[in-house]
């Protein structure tokens, strides 16, 4: 499995940042749904869980095709791994009281999240060899706060603290051979 990538101000650009995060805040379309392939029947055995907000965004936007080169180099850069396939760009948006539910992105090799608004933690499980249970990595949420890891890793978005939304931007990859 890939270690998991903490890049902190990955956009070094602090106004094309806050441009970003205000496009996909206020002007982007928020669904109530979620199109991973999650099954929501469990959830009604799981008081506590909830669906969010969730907008696929068009690759061929050129901000967004930047972005996903940007990781795509970023991870060429730190794993050595120079051809990647976008699987899905999307944002996720969370309100006060709306939890994250495990969860694998089994359609893809990395999950890359860029935090953009908000506030709480991301948890990503970590096996442990000869364990009987998983390590849970608890990584502050911090606008401009790029996290990459593997899809196999169970994971999920807390929720926020606070009444400001949280809003990530998720760029699934899938290795190209």
């Amino acid at each position: 499995m890939i270690k998991n990538i903490i890049i902190d101000n990955f956009l070094k650009d602090k106004e094309f940042f806050k441009v970003l995060r205000k496009e996909l805040l206020y002007r982007t379309g928020h669904f109530f749904q979620e199109t991973s392939n999650f099954d929501y029947k469990k959830l009604k055995d799981k008081p506590g869980e909830s669906r969010f907000y969730s907008c696929d965004l068009n690759y061929e936007d050129i901000a967004y095709r930047f972005l996903v080169h940007k990781v795509c180099t970023c991870l060429d850069r730190v794993l050595k791994i120079p051809h990647w396939r976008l699987i899905r760009m999307y944002i996720n948006v969370q309100h006060t009281g709306m939890e994250g539910y495990w969860h694998e992105d089994g359609d893809a090799d990395i999950t890359a999240i860029l935090m953009l608004n908000g506030s709480g933690s991301f948890s990503i499980k970590e096996k442990m060899p000869k364990m009987k249970n998983d390590k849970i990595k608890e990584i502050e949420f911090v606008p401009n706060r790029l996290i990459m890891f593997d899809s196999l890793k169970t994971h999920k978005g807390n929720k926020p603290d606070g009444k400001t939304p949280r809003m990530t931007l998720a760029i699934k990859l899938k290795k190209h051979v």
